[in-house]
């Protein structure tokens, strides 16, 4: 029940992170941006006087009518058919095909399953702002969620690991699978998840990093031929973690 509460809590943070970046994008020129909706908006409206000395003045006979109408229409709540502007950069966002280098993967890793929070969620909004493609950011919360399983030494520390990396791994099926408009949020949750399960092994009495070596006969494995085009293990060819966060 905890971790949903914080799912939800992180959902609204990344709603929030969402909205910030919208302010960028209604100043941003290009035609992704351009609305005015979630800025404060200062009008003045009537006559105005302008003193020529401690007497004499030049002024007009404004009525502040045009004023009160700008101001009226500002504050007017926009029809539920009009896409905000965090819906705005979220499709811009989503939008985007940059690949993750090995770095700003490792950076990324690093931030979810050894730092507190908020370093991951900086991370994930600086790689969206940077063009980065989305799926490609699931990916290396992925492999941030296999490392701390990885850290866990005992059978009985398992199951939260374990579930953040289901969570992970379906997150990659429902980006794969699905066009919700909303779908970058989840994002900030995976890591909200991953960064928990990390935080918990690694405060465990019991568990911690590991050295891992390659299994007996993992060479021969590697140097086996790559599977036919849609047979059976075609989809785990070449998998690697550059491949994945490069996008090859």
């Amino acid at each position: 029940m905890e971790l949903e509460v914080e799912a939800v809590h992180q959902a609204e943070r990344a709603e929030l992170l969402l909205g910030q970046a919208a302010v960028e994008a209604a100043l941003d020129p290009r035609p992704a941006g351009g609305s005015l909706d979630g800025l404060k908006v200062l009008v003045t409206a009537g006559g105005t006087r302008e003193p020529i000395d401690s007497v004499r003045y030049v002024g007009n006979r404004s009525s502040g009518r045009m004023g009160y109408a700008l101001a009226e229409e500002a504050a007017r709540p926009k029809s539920s058919m009009e896409p905000s502007p965090s819906r705005l950069v979220e499709e811009r966002l989503l939008g985007n095909r940059a690949p993750l280098t090995p770095a700003e993967a490792e950076r990324l890793v690093q931030a979810i399953i050894g730092e507190p929070e908020p370093a991951y969620i900086h991370e994930i909004t600086a790689l969206l702002l940077r063009g980065k493609d989305p799926r490609r950011i699931v990916d290396a919360i992925q492999v941030a969620s296999a490392r701390v399983i990885l850290m866990v030494q005992k059978p009985t520390d398992f199951s939260m690991p374990h579930h953040s990396y289901e969570y992970s791994n379906t997150l990659g099926w429902f980006y794969d699978t699905f066009e919700h408009p909303h779908r970058l949020k989840l994002l900030y949750v995976a890591g909200s998840f991953v960064n928990q399960a990390a935080h918990w092994v690694r405060n465990t009495p019991g568990n911690g990093a590991v050295t891992t070596r390659p299994p007996q006969g993992a060479a021969a494995l590697n140097a086996a031929p790559a599977p036919a085009p849609g047979g059976p293990g075609d989809e785990f060819a070449g998998y690697s973690l550059n491949a994945i966060v490069e996008g090859k």
